[in-house]
């Protein structure tokens, strides 16, 4: 109970300075049609965290034992309601639970297991971080953790409202937006916002790194872990320089969301490994068809982000927005659906290491310097340092 109640500290520090921090952080620039779509990141902020504060002084509706078998039956209950990622579906349907965890889970209404789950993967997340060697320990206490103590809440998201300009992809603003809007909305907004210079579009997110951390609900277990885990690097990095700089620059925005990629993936499937991928309980059997299918998709998405990119070098604005148009609609004849495929599209999706839309070869340095660091924490200490594209190169340089 120490350490929960430490923890909890722990949190209400760090969302203080995170809610300092983003007050300087209004939505400037936001054209004025749009803000009554803006997304209210304080007010959402304060009731999750007020939420996480709640379920600490409750006690476990589950027994400790059963907390991984509650965790899996709540995954595989959305992917049969909500089911977002259909990578793993069907190969968990006959998951078979002992009867008297059932009886248990029974009287557990969906919301309070929600909270419960978050709970659980928090403390498998927070495991792997202090053998990555990513956790503080208190002098003569004994006690271990990392901070920020790992928070998150499963809902949707926000959206975000990208701006690229049109001669070149390349970020050039983005505000948050509301969650679950609709299509239409979406539509009337990026009509609002581009100009004869400027490409809009209206992206919804996979997770959002306040404080605690928004992870999108409906993926499947292992999507989540890693999602919650990238979230996480955002929060560690802001204490280094490079996560301060996040803002200063195209390059840094996408350095910093390469380096959570990296991290994120490799903290999220340890948790996998560790807690759901062995004993009675293995990982879902691939699915070869979709395997094949993304494979395609990302070859295609890579090809048509060079082809722009060779376009709009030659002033050819209009050819390769026809272009994209065109391969948008042949992509979704084949069952993958891209709203819109347009420079804001590649400006916000190359800036991820896992995008077949990214072409920086920042990439490519960051994977050579996490293996020649040899542990994550020494990674992440390392490049934490870097506070401009400058910097990336002299330390790639050396």
């Amino acid at each position: 109970m120490a350490v929960k109640w430490l923890i909890a500290v722990s949190c209400l520090a760090t969302a203080l300075l995170a809610f300092a921090g983003l007050r300087t952080l209004p939505p400037e620039g936001m054209p004025a049609t749009v803000r009554p779509y803006s997304y209210e990141l304080l007010r959402e902020g304060a009731r999750n965290l007020l939420t996480k504060g709640a379920f600490l002084l409750r006690p476990l509706a589950v027994a400790s034992e059963n907390r991984t078998l509650a965790v899996e039956q709540f995954f595989l209950l959305e992917q049969r309601f909500n089911p977002r990622d259909t990578s793993s579906r069907g190969s968990r349907v006959g998951l078979q639970q002992p009867a008297e965890f059932l009886d248990e889970l029974a009287s557990v209404g969906r919301e309070e297991l929600r909270e419960l789950v978050e709970d659980t993967l928090e403390d498998q997340v927070r495991a792997i971080l202090a053998e990555q060697g990513l956790a503080f320990s208190m002098p003569l206490s004994g006690i271990t953790f990392p901070f920020p103590p790992v928070r998150f809440t499963l809902q949707t998201p926000p959206s975000l409202l990208i701006t690229s300009p049109r001669d070149r992809i390349r970020l050039r603003a983005a505000w948050l937006l509301s969650s679950n809007l609709r299509p239409e909305e979406m539509a009337a907004i990026e009509e609002q916002t581009a100009s004869g210079s400027v490409s809009a579009l209206v992206e919804p997110l996979g997770g959002l790194a306040v404080y605690p951390s928004i992870v999108r609900r409906g993926d499947a277990l292992r999507a989540t872990l890693t999602s919650v885990a990238h979230e996480w690097i955002h929060q560690y990095l802001y204490f280094y320089p490079l996560g301060r700089n996040y803002g200063a620059s195209y390059e840094m925005k996408t350095l910093n969301e390469m380096v959570a990629t990296i991290a994120g993936k490799e903290i999220g499937e340890a948790a996998y490994q560790r807690f759901y991928a062995r004993g009675a309980h293995p990982p879902p059997a691939d699915n070869p068809s979709a395997t094949r299918l993304a494979a395609g998709l990302n070859r295609d998405l890579a090809k048509i982000r060079r082809t722009v990119d060779g376009y709009l070098a030659q002033g050819e604005i209009a050819k390769a927005e026809v272009y994209m148009d065109e391969q948008r609609q042949l992509l979704a004849s084949r069952g993958f659906r891209i709203r819109k495929l347009n420079q804001a599209y590649f400006a916000f999706h190359g800036a991820y290491a896992d995008s077949p839309a990214a072409v920086s070869p920042m990439e490519g340095h960051l994977k050579d310097l996490r293996k020649k660091t040899g542990s994550l924490a020494g990674f992440l200490r390392l490049i934490g340092q870097v506070g401009s594209p400058s910097d990336l190169a002299n330390l790639v340089a050396r």
